[in-house]
């Protein structure tokens, strides 16, 4: 399959760790073409409904339900239904969830989405979202991002912490996946992080 590189903005600007937008199209069709990228990229359909092809596999998504791609992973989607098709667009960076002082707490969540080479689960559906507000705090993170007012940068990353432990519960909820780390390889993680 033939993709780009949607290359990161650069260090200096706040939206090369996290950016929000809408994309819509009316009408079946094409939405993106294929490409990659260093961000996870979380969508969340509001109207219609769409086909994700993430790594060759194919995962529809409708109003109300939420997709998930890894950083890195080729991708690309496609309206599915007649009328107004409509998604909000989260990405971000791996280390927009990291806490500066330790982060090795964060990496063991992250590191299952790093190593995976996307073989997990990729949609979560409305009533999932639903039942944990999860769709209000997408919305959030979306009125922060536009609104831009004293602090939003904060607002956001709090959102995006709070979105990917929800996702990396579900996910160890139904699979039982996760990277174990004993106290010694957190130590080591942890000084390779403070020499870096």
């Amino acid at each position: 399959m033939t993709y780009y590189r949607e290359e990161r903005r650069p260090p200096e600007d706040v939206e090369s760790l996290f950016e929000c937008q809408m994309q819509s199209i009316t009408g079946a069709g094409a939405m993106v073409r294929p490409h990659v990228h260093e961000y996870f990229e979380a969508l969340y359909c509001l109207e219609g409904g769409f086909e994700l092809n993430a790594s060759g596999v194919i995962y529809p998504f409708f109003a109300g339900d939420m997709a998930l791609i890894d950083p890195n992973e080729v991708h690309h989607t496609r309206a599915a239904t007649p009328g107004n098709n409509r998604y909000l667009v989260i990405k971000f960076v791996p280390e927009a969830l990291l806490y500066a002082e330790r982060p090795v707490y964060e990496m063991k969540l992250l590191l299952p989405y790093l190593w995976s080479g996307g073989a997990h689960q990729k949609g979560f559906p409305k009533q999932a979202l639903d039942q944990d507000g999860i769709g209000r705090l997408l919305m959030d993170i979306w009125r922060e991002f536009g609104g831009r007012a004293l602090g939003y940068e904060m607002a956001v990353r709090s959102g995006l912490c709070r979105l990917f432990l929800w996702v990396a519960r579900t996910l160890h909820a139904e699979s039982e996946t996760q990277v174990n780390l004993d106290g010694a390889a957190l130590m080591t993680l942890e000084s390779a992080f403070a020499y870096i």
